[in-house]
């Protein structure tokens, strides 16, 4: 994780224009807790057995077929948490996502699924800046078929949104007790993190226990990131986009743009 993390440090998050943030609190408090977050993914069994022979690149995490992984479903789809989606006629992760929110229609898993299927509706052919977005690979079935034919021909598309599995990477429900989670007796909340975290205005989110929360879900969207296939990631997002930004992206020939449609 670390390892990984640092190549996100000097790659991913410079590629959006976030270099900058390398030393946000954000990021410490995740440097402080990867020893937590990792053994957690060994405990739950989440993590391959054997890495002496996996290479920089390639998948940690042990494919989406396998019975580690809890399709997010019933009640667990009101719950906060860091989410994945699977592509199950590849068998790999394609990206990671958090939900974690104030309200029920913005900040549970069921809010984030919707929001990611309504896109792959209305942005199949993407927005016209050149770049190719997680909606673009994965499109919906119910796009039209004028629309359908152009998709086809642009040939970016991996296969269909629906098809795709969305799997929990870390759940808490917003209803239960999680003061665990939050007094230090099992994370590293330094000074500085709590001190950054109880100044910063989170919409939705009133108590420091839920910003805290929120964070943790952040770390834990990180962390899967950093443990998929690179090549099979679909997601250019840096992550973290309440805390650093969501920075920008550039494609050739034109001029740099931001992006708000699928990093959450």
């Amino acid at each position: 994780l670390r390892q990984r993390h640092a190549g996100y440090k000097e790659g991913k998050l410079k590629e959006v224009g976030l270099g900058d943030k390398a030393d946000h609190a954000v990021f410490k408090f995740a440097e402080d807790n990867f020893h937590f977050g990792g053994a957690l993914l060994v405990a739950y069994e989440m993590v391959k057995e054997e890495l002496d022979f996996v290479s920089t690149g390639d998948a940690v995490l042990k494919a989406p077929s396998d019975g580690a992984f809890v399709d997010i479903t019933g009640d667990i789809l009101m719950y906060w948490g860091a989410y994945m989606y699977a592509d199950m006629n590849l068998i790999a992760w394609i990206r990671s996502g958090k939900a974690c929110g104030g309200t029920e229609e913005s900040g549970r898993f069921k809010a984030r699924i919707v929001a990611h299927l309504k896109a792959a509706k209305n942005e199949a052919l993407g927005k016209g800046n050149g770049k190719i977005t997680f909606y673009q690979r994965y499109v919906s079935k119910e796009i039209d078929s004028s629309t359908k034919a152009r998709v086809m021909q642009a040939g970016v598309a991996r296969g269909y949104h629906e098809d795709l599995k969305v799997k929990v990477g870390f759940a808490i429900d917003p209803n239960s007790d999680f003061s665990s989670l939050c007094d230090g007796s099992t994370l590293v909340w330094s000074k500085e993190t709590l001190d950054y975290l109880s100044k910063k205005d989170r919409a939705g989110l009133k108590t420091l226990q839920e910003k805290q929360c929120e964070l943790l879900c952040y770390f834990w969207e990180h962390m899967l990131e950093l443990l998929m296939e690179k090549g099979k990631n679909v997601s250019w997002s840096a992550g973290w986009e309440a805390y650093i930004g969501v920075g920008k992206v550039h494609v050739a020939g034109e001029e740099e743009s931001e992006e708000e449609d699928e990093y959450m």
